[in-house]
């Protein structure tokens, strides 16, 4: 088959022209990262009385007894076999007064001031042998033994009782199989190691040779290699159970820059009895297999990460917290749902009965039963107020909104029936059935009053809260909306996007208007402007072919009395909107279709979206494209965009100096453009950035049929060895990564210019990326919606919508990040006229269409021969029929598939004649 090279080799070498001056981001200050652990909680009567403490991290949830580590919520356990059942338990690294746990709704059996430990030992287990639990900093619990010369490794017998088969891998890895109708019916543990030393914690340790030694299908134990019985002797092993998630936005910071973090933790004891030989009830499925029910976690670190306190928030099944703030009065708030019918509350609480369903043990949806709000103590993190608020149906919070007096909204979008009304409501009751209207409901800040609780017509989609107490909302209405005279747009045909404004009463809309446009839905973000006018984006009709599809947004401005319309234009759908302290409207995006500003942080898409600032009269004033992996974090006082990197380092985008150092902010893939996906070694990828390489790109020579690892004066550096390079511009380079990567690693990717040297003297580090199992990606033609794949027809030409392959026939499609070859393929060197077949040809083709599980047959996998090593051919063979509803325009779609990654490549295809 032949196929074209400059075809290929074009897609990679698109030229960017970039100004040398440029927009540059500056360190402000930096966030610890959010500890995996906390450490040991002390039970202190927050579960059964035979746990003596609990882990609760994401990576290790466990209670620990005596003789037991206890698993939730699969209800399993590690015993202990044939060890001392009341060991004498020693501490230390303690934290006091570190936890309180919040549960149920008497006061009495409230905890305050638990302590916490850094480690547990639990001495003589067995005869000369102790037992110590520690987290590591990845959050898991390190078992780990500890035997001295007179003991005995072998005497060490661990039991999962409720194993049905224990194996174990060429690594070393413990694989413990369950009964199959757990929720988890696996549990992995790591290899373990060895390590002997004449002083504990002596750093010159002489590893030793582990491996389990299984007994039986329940049982095993430890062989150790060539133990010095003179020395000590330390076995480690991983203990990992799934156990918590981040939910609240955060982390929120106070002026001494400590930082609360809300979480909702699996409950680490079990919600019923735990433990027990019996089956117990689990959250929202059936009893012998429950999900976890979670609490709410509300943790202080202090500005070096160091823990201040964690609160629980308790009941017997489960809370969902989804808003987290701090008051001026130092107070946290936080809310969200919770479907406990023993939620804490306090006695002056509003509400102080659950009013939703009762919980459902036995189903596989979690029903919801009310919102809760509940006030800590920002010092100490001791409970202030706690209200239900709710109807008698599953009630879902989403979204909270804080007043300048400490008093809390809580809104939900698509409100159900019988939700509490007060006073003189704007509407006392959804007249829908099922309902589909919103509601908003205003707590006085000690949570003892509710000042009003309204309806809200129209499906509410986006909300704010003025100064003064009002609340703006906004979203889509049918006709009937109850709009104010002389509104922008008073009637409306069918559902229309709509927006108004509720007096702090709750009772009275100021003002209220359709924005009654041809094929308007509704409003999904909004902002409001000092002025009062309000900023928002309305969705319209959606576009779409049969294989790709995209909605478009209007972006308008409503005057502060609801009459007229200031602005309106198109704009990408925004994933955040604000107004900024001069008038200034600012827009994130996650969509990258922006005009870049010449002085512009980045160019390109990293596709992590984008950043654009309008002037009051709704033009672009600055735009630029964000880089991978930093989130958007506001505007500080001087209008300048904030924004926070996975390490917690915050920087201000300063979008006016000139700027000559270079910034590398982002690695893709070569074919499809897309960020964060798996990188194989040999495979092509393209770095996005400012000021890499010279203005006017350079493209590659072969020199002794090798490519560059210098081009334009600039290096890349893949983990310090020298990769090829295609193509170098100020904005973008392409290049080919090394063979040498392995699976499972993670490259530092290290970008090297005349101007870094001079300016840093250490280049341009791009944070990394794993390596995995092979990735394939279809290099793309643009131009078309959607676009085809690169592929050749079976007569070598180029498969179009104008030249489409026959049905039954062989398709070239060319990809990149199949990893190596056999034989091997060379760094830089152009793959040879031979076959050079993928060495883990993990790769599966399926058409994609409803009813259809068919694969493509796989000719032949591997390096293209010709082109240069990282372009891999797949020759694939068509199936010889195919139903007319998936063949939609001409055109097939089918997915390509790998351990690493997945991607949808599209070819013209036609019946035979």
């Amino acid at each position: 088959m032949k196929f074209t090279k400059l075809f290929l080799i074009s897609g990679l070498l698109s030229t960017a022209a970039f100004n040398i001056s440029s927009a540059e981001l500056v360190k402000v200050s930096d966030q610890p990262a959010i500890p995996k652990s906390i450490g040991l909680e002390m039970n202190h009567g927050q579960s059964s009385g035979e746990v003596l403490f609990l882990h609760r991290s994401p990576e290790s949830n466990l209670a620990i007894t005596p003789q037991a580590v206890l698993y939730s919520p699969i209800n399993t356990q590690l015993k202990i076999v044939g060890g001392e059942s009341n060991p004498l338990v020693t501490y230390g690294d303690t934290i006091p007064n570190a936890v309180n746990v919040y549960h149920g709704a008497d006061e009495s059996k409230w905890l305050t001031g638990i302590p916490v430990h850094g480690w547990a030992r639990l001495n003589n287990v067995y005869p000369g042998i102790s037992l110590e639990y520690k987290p590591n900093d990845a959050g898991q619990l390190v078992m780990k033994w500890i035997i001295q010369p007179e003991g005995d490794p072998e005497k060490i017998l661990l039991e999962y009782p409720d194993s049905i088969d224990i194996s174990q891998t060429l690594e070393k890895t413990l694989i413990v199989r369950l009964d199959q109708s757990r929720i988890s019916p696996t549990i992995r543990i790591p290899a373990a190691v060895a390590y002997q030393s004449a002083i504990e914690g002596d750093p010159e340790l002489l590893q030793k040779a582990i491996s389990f030694r299984i007994l039986s299908p329940k049982q095993f134990g430890f062989t150790v290699e060539s133990r010095d019985p003179t020395l000590p002797l330390t076995i480690e092993i991983l203990l990992i159970n799934s156990g918590s998630f981040a939910l609240a936005p955060g982390p929120v910071i106070d002026e001494k820059n400590n930082y609360f973090v809300a979480e909702n933790i699996n409950d680490a004891a079990g919600k019923a009895p735990p433990f027990t030989s019996g089956l117990w009830g689990g959250c929202g499925i059936a009893v012998e297999s429950p999900i976890p029910c979670t609490d709410s976690a509300i943790t202080k670190y202090s500005a070096q990460g160091k823990l201040l306190f964690r609160t629980y928030l308790s009941g017997t099944h489960s809370e969902q917290a989804n808003y987290l703030n701090l008051t001026s009065t130092e107070t946290i708030q936080v809310t969200g749902s919770v479907s406990s019918q023993d939620f804490p509350v306090s006695a002056t609480a509003h509400q102080r009965n659950h009013a939703g369903p009762a919980p459902v043990y036995d189903s596989r949806t979690t029903v919801t039963g009310d919102f809760f709000a509940s006030t800590l103590d920002s010092s100490n993190g001791h409970l202030k107020g706690s209200t239900y608020l709710g109807g008698p149906e599953a009630d879902l919070l989403e979204k909270t909104e804080t007043g300048q007096d400490g008093s809390i909204y809580l809104i939900a979008h698509r409100a159900t029936k019988d939700l509490p009304v007060s006073g003189s409501p704007l509407s006392g009751q959804c007249p829908g059935n099922p309902c589909l209207n919103g509601y908003a409901a205003r707590l006085s800040d000690s949570l003892d009053q509710l000042v009003y609780g309204t309806y809200l017509p129209g499906f509410t989609r986006a909300t704010q809260v003025d100064l003064d107490g009002s609340l703006y909302f906004s979203g889509s209405a049918d006709p009937g909306f109850p709009t104010t005279p002389d509104a922008y747009q008073t009637s409306a045909t069918e559902r229309k996007a709509f927006i108004a404004r509720l007096l702090p009463t709750g009772n009275v809309l100021t003002f209220g208007t359709y924005y009654n446009k041809s094929g308007v839905y509704g409003i999904s973000e909004m902002a409001v402007a000092g002025d009062g006018s309000v900023w928002a984006s309305v969705s319209l009709p959606e576009v779409s072919t049969p294989q790709f599809s995209y909605t478009k947004q209007n972006l308008i401005r409503i005057s502060a009395d609801g009459k007229k319309l200031l602005h309106e234009s198109e704009i990408s759908t925004p994933s955040h909107l604000g107004v900024d302290h001069q008038g200034n409207l600012i827009t994130t995006s996650n969509y990258d279709n922006i005009t870049a500003s010449p002085n512009s942080l980045l160019s390109q898409s990293c596709g992590s979206g984008s950043f654009t600032r309008r002037n009051p009269e709704g033009e672009t004033v600055f735009a630029t494209y964000l880089p991978a992996h930093y989130s958007f974090s506001g505007v500080n006082g001087n209008n300048e965009l904030l924004l926070r990197n996975p390490q917690g380092t915050t920087f201000r985008l300063d979008e006016s100096r000139a700027s000559f150092n270079p910034f590398a902010g982002c690695v893709v893939d070569g074919a499809q453009f897309a960020p964060d996906q798996p990188l194989s070694a040999g495979e092509i990828v393209s770095i996005f950035g400012k000021n890499m390489g010279p203005e006017e790109g350079v493209a590659f020579e072969l020199v002794n049929d090798k490519l560059p690892t210098t081009l334009g004066k600039t290096q890349v550096l893949v983990n310090g060895e020298p990769a090829s390079l295609l193509y170098v511009s100020a904005a973008q380079i392409n290049l080919i990564l090394p063979f040498s990567l392995e699976v499972g690693s993670s490259p530092t990717i290290q970008v090297i210019t005349p101007l870094s040297a001079l300016s840093t003297g250490k280049g341009n580090v791009i944070s990394s990326y794993s390596a995995q199992a092979p990735a394939i990606h279809p290099f793309r033609i643009y131009g078309e919606i959607p676009p085809l794949a690169a592929a050749l027809n079976q007569d070598g030409s180029v498969n179009s919508r104008e030249n489409p392959a026959v049905l039954g026939s062989v398709i070239a499609l060319f990809a990149t990040g199949g990893g190596q070859t056999e034989p091997a393929s060379m760094a830089g060197e152009v793959t040879p006229l031979s076959l050079y077949p993928l060495a883990e040809r993990n790769i599966n083709i399926r058409v994609n269409g409803a009813g259809v599980n068919r694969g493509l047959e796989i000719l032949y996998a591997g390096g293209a021969p010709g082109l240069v090593a990282g372009v891999n051919q797949i020759n694939i063979r068509l199936p010889e029929e195919l139903p007319e509803s998936i063949i939609q325009e001409g055109v097939l779609s089918f997915t390509i598939s790998s351990p690493g990654s997945s991607s949808t490549a599209i070819v013209a295809v036609k019946q035979p004649e």
